[in-house]
């Protein structure tokens, strides 16, 4: 029946019903009793009981006119089949007019004021009722003390029948549920119902079918739900009890060691038939989860499909779920059906099997759409559409209910969607939190308008996604964002005119991008300087990633637009392949610039995407020409190679005014005696081969070229500053005259701009006052004002020129103009970099985890030996040499020389290597590491023969082998900052170690307690806080192993302490530890 109906039965003007020849129903039917139509209107003036041997039959047409209070309970049978012609009604007995027989037909509203009537409760679980074409107005009452606390009492209709049929049927006005149903365990058939403006919910179902069927069911304007399908817990436990067709066979726990209620909740079919077979069952305890070792089986076949299908559902403006299935066992499906306007269109909470949705709207739901909460089997969502949601189009959350073992064998994924729609929801149009680790797939779906696309967070290692043939339009946050902790694929999807990042990936074990298309962005504001502030840009990938990375046949359609393509990878990525993408023009170098560059902050991204610019699969990108410019003309050199390049000394010096990229078929080889000078922020990218050997006696030059990049900007009087910055005075050209900046200038924190004009690098640290004597033409810029990151947009407003107060102007500090050094990351191809000097490298601006001056991604197939490296940058991130990965064997890395003021000299991430003739020094106030070794394996890194002349932090995963003199020296100016520095030592094969601590002169103020050594091998700790004897020896053992720890002094001034080491065969090695 069409939900309209009712309406247009209120709007009709009430009608008369004449009760004089009304037929009464007596309280008792023992037989079988008809209700004709020749008697109706009939009353039932108190409760009709029709007893087990009753039948109780309405013919079409009748009405029943129901006194408040008033029900009719059938413990016999009960068959009510009307036409579509002649309903049969049951409503409302009018008791306001008791002087004229007259009966208002319809109802209005509010049932005309009166207490509602009862129940019509279906109470005989064995017997088959019918009710086809009835009508069902205000009722929802019993009369009070009329039952016990029951649940019969809570609707118009209630059923416990497990032979029910339920056609044609409207129920509406109830005081509380139109119709409930319970106690119903074998099948159900609900076709053709409408359920409108009742109190609570429209069709409330406590009970759980083996089968059962619902179509065309209509609920509207419910005060609770529209739909809801719960299975109630079972309040005791036989082991003969048949539960959803699975019975128990043994069970380790009695119900006695259960005293609060609990209920089966495992119970899964996959056929008609069903299979014989032991399950493991999860029990609920008071909705605390439990696992048991209790064991099922599934007896014999049941007739007929097993499980939930509901068709032709609608459910609009109910006050809470349109639709609520919880704690079913079975599976579910729900087809061409529309939900509009509720709290929630569809919940789903504990299910058990797999629910399919297909061919479903949900729509303009106040919270969410489709909301699954804690389901174990396959959620798959075909044809779906959700729309206008006050939250999540979808929401699927799975915290909980992991452990099942049933899981694992009826689904292949937890979550399907295919072919479906979102568009227009407040928060995402897909989220999904869960922690159990099976796979999503989204496919061919279409998000548009919405806050965020997809978001997926999972906190289990193995969870996977795949999101393929998507289109997302015009999300105003993170078009989709996966933090996952497995594997994810993104393939052939587009991203169109979103306003914030497309893709955000997080803590992913490997991650394929491919073949997506990025077009169209939407800026609110101006590009902001640092990342993390960078909210408005579209087609933009942020990877914050340490996994294996494919970013191929990727499509770029803005290239005016900076910052299409931004990392900030805080930890290694293990492998990397970004070939075959199209960055929106023809011309590499174009391309170079609108992403990467250098007044646009190109170290955000250059580290992992600069040697992947080229494609070469000019197919997929509409036959796009590319043209590869000449990398070397003259004396100028930058750009991809993509065959072999020689570089030797007859041009030399070579200004490197781009990146110098291999790629993986090109090669680059470097002469003897060649120059390199770097322009800012430019170096060497290799994927392919890479030939830089020089000799001791004519070495290869790498260096950093000073380049004045803007004409108005400079550094006046710029001498050396703190560490390896350079400091100066600010000044701009106008007026025809050299203007300094007042140090009381408003603006003199936007300074890195000037730093950068003036061909340096960042400001290195805080500014500060210079006195300067002005003469009459020559004064001051008393105002300078930077809008953005641009030179070209800084304001000097020529009518403030005046002497600065005190003749008080800004100096500041800038870093050397730095480049951005060599990085290896071929695996497959052999590469030589020896007899190599590196200057002004490292560059470094906190924006990326660490640069280093050379960095090896896989040292297996490649060559390091004789590189002297100086004057890196002094931030705290500074690396002179990192080596990522080794490989099967151990490697060794030959006479490197660093010179340091900050940061890690040599950063291993792999302990299977060799470190031989080392020499790690700095300047005379230095910090940071001097060797550092992190690695998951157990291979033991060795250090042979090095000087280590900074202050080491991190030492305390580095071994050193001592089978031949090696030097370490550790200066440290304080003691006194609670810390404690470990230094391990190994003997080689068949060496062992004679250890002795010898002091130096030491003033009566510096205690010797204050040494601490300890024999690793022995455990032997005696001469702890021993003081030095007359010779100045502490503590001598002998053992194979042994370990220093150094702990701070409480004192000042002490001079030194010699730590003499003696392998057995008589070599000296020496620990200095100098206190200055």
């Amino acid at each position: 029946m069409p939900t309209g109906l009712v309406a247009r039965w209120l709007l009709l003007p009430l009608a008369l019903m004449s009760l004089a020849t009304a037929t009464e129903l007596l309280p008792n039917v023992t037989g079988d009793v008809t209700l004709t139509t020749a008697g109706s209107p009939w009353v039932v003036n108190e409760t009709v009981y029709v007893e087990e041997t009753g039948s109780l039959t309405v013919q079409p047409g009748v009405t029943v006119l129901m006194a408040s209070g008033a029900s009719l309970m059938v413990y016999g049978q009960l068959i009510a089949e009307g036409t579509s012609t002649d309903r049969i009604q049951f409503t409302l007995l009018d008791t306001r007019n008791t002087t004229e027989d007259l009966q208002p037909d319809p109802l209005p509203v509010d049932c005309l004021g009166l207490p509602h009537w009862g129940v019509i409760a279906l109470l005989n679980s064995t017997t088959s009722h019918r009710l086809n074409y009835v009508d069902l107005v205000c009722g929802g009452r019993a009369a009070e003390g009329q039952f016990s606390a029951d649940e019969t009492t809570s609707a118009a209709l209630y059923a416990a029948s497990n032979v029910l049929t339920i056609s044609n049927v409207v129920v509406s006005q109830s005081s509380q549920n139109g119709i409930r149903l319970g106690n119903i365990t074998t099948s159900l058939s609900v076709t053709n119902v409408t359920v409108n403006d009742n109190q609570l919910s429209g069709l409330n179902i406590t009970a759980e079918p083996r089968s059962s069927v619902f179509s065309n069911v209509h609920a509207a304007r419910n005060y609770g739900r529209g739909i809801s399908i719960i299975r109630p817990p079972v309040s005791s436990y036989d082991t003969s009890t048949d539960i959803c067709g699975v019975a128990c066979v043994s069970c380790e726990h009695e119900a006695s060691d259960y005293p609060l209620r609990f209920s089966v909740r495992r119970a899964k079919y996959t056929s008609v038939s069903c299979k014989k077979e032991r399950i493991s069952i999860d029990v609920y305890v008071s909705r605390n989860y439990y696992k048991t070792d209790i064991n099922f089986e599934i007896l014999s076949a049941m007739p007929g499909s097993l499980g939930i299908d509901m068709t032709g559902i609608s459910a609009v403006d109910n006050g809470e779920e349109g639709l609520y299935i919880k704690d079913i066992g079975l599976p579910i499906e729900i087809r061409d059906s529309v939900l509009t306007n509720n709290t929630f269109g569809i919940r789903l909470a504990r299910c058990i099997a797999n629910v399919t949705v297909a061919s479903v709207i949900s729509q303009w739901s106040r919270d969410t759409g489709i909301f699954s909460d804690q389901s174990e089997g396959l959620l798959n969502l075909t044809g779906v559409t959700v729309a206008g949601s006050g939250s999540n189009g979808l929401s699927y959350i799975k915290t909980d209910t992991c452990k099942s073992a049933i899981l694992n064998r009826f689904s292949a994924r937890e979550l399907n969607i295919t072919s479906c729609e979102f568009r227009d929801n407040r928060e995402n149009g897909v989220k999904i939190y869960e922690k159990c680790g099976l796979p999503s797939v989204i496919y061919n779906t279409r998000f548009i308008g919405n806050g965020g696309g997809i978001n997926a967070k999972n906190d289990h290692s193995s969870s996977n996604i795949a999101i393929e043939k998507c289109t997302l339009i015009n999300q105003t946050e993170i078009s989709l964002t996966a933090n996952i902790g497995g594997n994810a694929t993104i393939r052939n999807n587009e991203f169109t005119n979103n306003r914030n990042s497309c893709l955000d990936i997080v803590n992913v074990k490997t991650i394929h991008i491919e073949r997506n298309v990025f077009t169209g962005t939407a800026i609110d504001n101006p590009v902001s300087w640092y990342v993390w502030e960078l909210k408005t840009i579209s087609a933009v990938v942020i990877l914050r990633i340490k996994a294996r990375l494919t970013f191929r046949h990727n499509q770029f359609n803005n290239p005016g637009i900076q910052f299409q393509l931004v990392t900030t990878v805080r930890d290694k990525v293990y492998a990397l392949d970004a070939r075959f993408n199209y960055w929106g023009s023809a011309d590499i170098n174009v391309i170079a610039d609108f992403l990467y560059g250098y007044h646009h902050q190109d170290s955000l991204a250059e580290i992992l995407y600069h040697p992947y610019l080229e494609s070469t699969d000019e197919e997929d990108y509409n036959n796009a020409s590319r043209r590869y410019p000449d990398v070397v003309q003259g004396h100028t050199i930058g750009g991809i190679i993509t065959d072999k390049v020689e570089l030797n000394d007859t041009d030399t010096p070579y200004h490197v005014t781009k990146d110098i990229t291999v790629s993986t078929s090109g090669s680059l080889v470097v002469g003897e005696g060649v120059t390199l000078e770097f322009e800012p922020g430019r170096g060497i990218r290799v994927m392919g081969t890479l030939q830089m050997q020089g000799s001791s006696s004519n070495e290869i030059i790498l260096k950093g070229k000073q380049t004045n990049r803007h004409p108005r900007v400079r550094l006046w009087n710029a001498q050396p500053g703190k560490g390896t910055s350079i400091a100066g005075v600010v000044q701009v050209y106008a007026q025809e005259a050299w203007r300094s900046v007042c140090y009381s200038s408003s603006d003199k924190y936007h300074l890195d701009f000037i730093c950068r004009a003036a061909g340096y690098g960042d400001q290195s640290s805080y500014t500060y006052q210079y006195v300067q004597d002005f003469d009459i033409s020559t004064n001051s810029l008393s105002t300078f004002r930077c809008r953005s990151g641009r030179f070209s947009e800084c304001e000097f407003p020529e009518d403030r020129f005046t002497n600065c107060s005190s003749g008080r102007v800004l100096q500041i500090y800038c870093e050397r103009s730095l480049w951005s050094g060599v990085h290896l990351t071929a695996i497959a191809h052999p590469s030589i970099i020896q007899h190599v000097r590196l200057y002004e490298t490292n560059y470094d601006t906190s924006h990326v985890p660490s640069h280093a001056a050379v960095t090896v991604d896989f040292l297996r197939n490649h060559v390091v030996a004789n590189l002297y490296i100086e004057n890196l940058n002094s931030g705290s991130k500074t690396r002179g040499l990192v080596v990522s990965r080794v490989g099967s064997d151990s490697k060794s890395i030959d006479a490197v020389t660093v010179f340091m003021h900050n940061g890690i000299g040599v950063l291993c991430y792999d302990s299977r290597i060799n470190l031989n003739d080392l020499n790690i020094t700095g300047t005379e106030r230095r910090y940071g590491t001097g060797v550092s070794v992190t690695s998951k394996y157990s291979t033991t890194a060795t250090l042979r023969n090095a000087i280590i002349a900074a202050k080491l932090t991190d030492v305390t995963s580095v071994h050193l082998t001592a089978n031949m003199p090696w030097y370490l020296h550790i200066y440290y100016k304080d003691f006194s900052r609670h810390r404690n520095y470990y230094v391990y030592f190994t003997a080689p094969e068949g060496e062992r170690i004679t250890a002795e601590v010898v002091l130096g002169s030491f003033p009566s103020s510096c205690s010797a307690e204050e040494f601490f050594f300890y024999d690793g091998l022995h455990n032997e700790t005696s001469g702890v806080g021993v003081k030095a004897g007359s010779d100045g020896t502490l503590f001598r053992s002998t053992g194979s192993t042994a370990e220093i720890r150094v702990r701070r002094t409480r004192y000042y001034g002490c001079v030194s302490a010699d730590i003499v080491f003696y392998t057995f065969k008589g070599k000296k090695t020496f620990l200095y530890i100098v206190v200055l």
